[in-house]
C-alpha cells in the first residue's frame, strides 16, 4: 500500500471514531438529561433510562409509585400492581420474585446458555391494574456475537440490572406489607 494511501486510511479511521465517540457522549448526555427530567416530573427516588431501546423504571417509595415503560409512553402505577420480578440473561430468567409466591410460567433452562458470551441483560416485569401485562427493561445488549462476561460495560450493567431489581423486589415487599 503506497504511504500517502496508508495516511489517508489511518486519518480517516480517526474521524470516523472522533464522530463516534461524539455520539455516545451525546446520546449518554441524552439519556441523564431524559433521567432527570423523570425524576423532577414524576417525583421519583430513583429513575433508569435505556440507551439502547429507551425502555425506562422509576421508583418513588414516598408516594409508593412505579414508573416503566417507554420514553414516548411512561406508565405511572401503584407499588401494589407489581405481581413479579424477574432478571434475564439472554432471554433466560436468572432470578424471579413473585408478590404472592405463585408459580411462574416454566422458563428455559439456564444451562442452555454459552459460558462465552451475554447477548442481553434486563429485567421483566410482570404488573397488575388498569392495563395488566409484562415490560421488559433493557440493560444490557450485546447484539448477536453478544459480550466476553468480563467485559467492563457489561459488568456495570450486571451491577444496575442487580440493583434495580433489588428496588423491585423491595417496592413488592412494601406493597404486601401495607404503609408503614
Amino acid at each position: 500500500m503506497p504511504p500517502l494511501l496508508f495516511a489517508i486510511a489511518i486519518i480517516a479511521l480517526i474521524v470516523m471514531a472522533g464522530f463516534w465517540l461524539r455520539r455516545e457522549r451525546t446520546s449518554a448526555a441524552a439519556a441523564v438529561a431524559v433521567r432527570n427530567e423523570l425524576i423532577a416530573r414524576y417525583d421519583l427516588d430513583e429513575a433508569y433510562v435505556s440507551g439502547e431501546d429507551d425502555s425506562l423504571i422509576g421508583l418513588s417509595f414516598a408516594t409508593r409509585q412505579l414508573l416503566f415503560g417507554t420514553i414516548g409512553a411512561p406508565q405511572r402505577l401503584p407499588f401494589d400492581a407489581l405481581r413479579a420480578v424477574e432478571g434475564l440473561r439472554d432471554g433466560v430468567v436468572m432470578v424471579r420474585t413473585a408478590r404472592d409466591g405463585a408459580p411462574l410460567a416454566p422458563t428455559n433452562d439456564a444451562s442452555d446458555l454459552p459460558p462465552h458470551s451475554v447477548r442481553s441483560l434486563a429485567l421483566r416485569i410482570t404488573v397488575d391494574g388498569p392495563e395488566p401485562g409484562v415490560h421488559t427493561i433493557l440493560f444490557a445488549d450485546g447484539g448477536k456475537q453478544g459480550l466476553d462476561p468480563q467485559n467492563m460495560y457489561l459488568r456495570q450493567q450486571a451491577v444496575l440490572t442487580e440493583a434495580w431489581y433489588g428496588r423491585l423486589v423491595k417496592a413488592m415487599q412494601e406493597a404486601v406489607a401495607g404503609p408503614v
